[in-house]
């Protein structure tokens, strides 16, 4: 008897970006929806590939089968207790006095597991919510904390650009996105336009970003001195993406070149290939208001040759005779860490004799006289 043929395909689960490898005995299409069994109980999820022929069949993977008619009722009846579900949860949360808020609530397509989304500023004793949940819904409840890129995923909705959101539709994961990504584009660093959904940075700024990057490389920096046809002038604009340079001259006037037709301005004082900060230039680097003066250097002497008089090393002279108050202060200290062994080896107290203190000299009290006989000049 032969084997069944077996096919291979990724699907993709509730969440973008969670993807998994499942098999089926059908050579499914893209976009197709199909029931899988998993560790969280039997989920529905979609093909986000054609099914290819599996070479070896994989005992890992998830078998996966169509929907029936049966299925899709049980569909409709799981998508209803998901909102009664996060309804229930939202009550009780506030009745707690819980700072969270919940994103999504997701239902095993068996009814035997639930999954709630919420995101939170810290982390949350949800304890006395999970077993709740789990009394009133006869499940097994999981809480999973967000981020605001993950609940934006979830929730879905419209971008600046009029279309659905990438993380909602195709984005698999987040990278890091910084305000140089839109310095480099020379894009407006407006805070509102610049932000998605989520609040934070777009994800789309980094779609171009190496495009921009290249092209940056063979053009002078803004606010620069560059050397033009014309003369010398300051680039004011850049048009990365055509290759242009906006310059403006002393007179006022300005003009546009391509970027092939300017170059680096250099001050005849300054070698080439160096900065005015580097100490192959004359430049004298700027310092910061507040900042110490530099130190002079000291004056060495010059040999002949150019070079610098090599430093002479101080020897100390060990075999120079010690003088008669250094052995004495010796020979004391010797003896009392003797005694003070001694004493603490019997476990008696030091028989070490205190120094006296000196009594402190007062100053005679002077008596005030209102007399003026104590003049030392003759009366007359």
């Amino acid at each position: 008897m032969s084997e069944e043929k077996r096919f291979a395909a990724r699907a993709r689960l509730h969440v973008i970006g969670e993807n998994i490898e499942v098999q089926t005995t059908s050579p499914l299409k893209r976009n197709d929806r199909v029931l899988v069994d998993t560790e969280q109980g039997r989920q529905l999820v979609t093909l986000i590939e054609d099914a290819r022929t599996a070479e070896k069949p994989d005992n890992d993977a998830p078998m996966a089968r169509r929907l029936t008619e049966r299925d899709h009722e049980q569909l409709e009846r799981m998508t209803e207790r998901e909102s009664d579900a996060l309804s229930f949860a939202k009550l009780r949360a506030n009745k707690l006095n819980l700072d969270l808020k919940f994103v999504s609530a997701k239902l095993a397509h068996d009814g035997k597991f639930a999954t709630f989304y919420f995101a939170a500023p810290e982390r949350v004793d949800f304890r006395t919510l999970v077993k709740d949940l789990a009394k009133r819904f006869s499940m097994r409840v999981e809480m999973r904390q967000v981020g605001v890129r993950d609940a934006a995923r979830q929730v879905g909705g419209i971008g600046l650009c009029g279309r659905k959101l990438c993380c909602a539709t195709h984005l698999p994961s987040f990278k890091p996105i910084s305000i140089r990504l839109a310095k480099d584009q020379g894009l407006a660093l407006n805070q509102q336009k610049l932000s998605g959904a989520c609040g934070r940075l777009r994800c789309c700024l980094q779609y171009e970003h190496e495009v921009y990057s290249k092209a940056l490389k063979s053009m002078p920096k803004l606010h620069k001195k560059v050397k033009t046809p014309k003369g010398i002038g300051k680039v004011r604009d850049l048009n990365i993406l055509n290759g242009k340079v906006s310059v403006v001259f002393d007179d006022g006037e300005h003009a546009v070149y391509q970027a092939d037709e300017v170059e680096r301005y250099i001050p005849p004082n300054q070698p080439k290939g160096t900065k005015p900060n580097e100490p192959g230039s004359k430049a004298k680097a700027k310092r910061r208001p507040g900042s110490p003066p530099p130190t002079p250097k000291s004056d060495d002497k010059k040999v002949d040759s150019g070079e610098s008089a090599p430093k002479k090393k101080r020897r100390r002279n060990r075999n120079k005779p010690k003088s008669q108050e250094q052995t004495s202060r010796e020979q004391s200290q010797d003896a009392t860490a003797s005694v003070a062994k001694t004493q603490q080896a019997s476990g008696g107290e030091s028989t070490e004799p205190r120094r006296k203190r000196r009594p402190r000299r007062r100053k005679p009290k002077t008596k005030q006289t209102t007399n003026d006989s104590t003049n030392n000049e003759p009366s007359s």
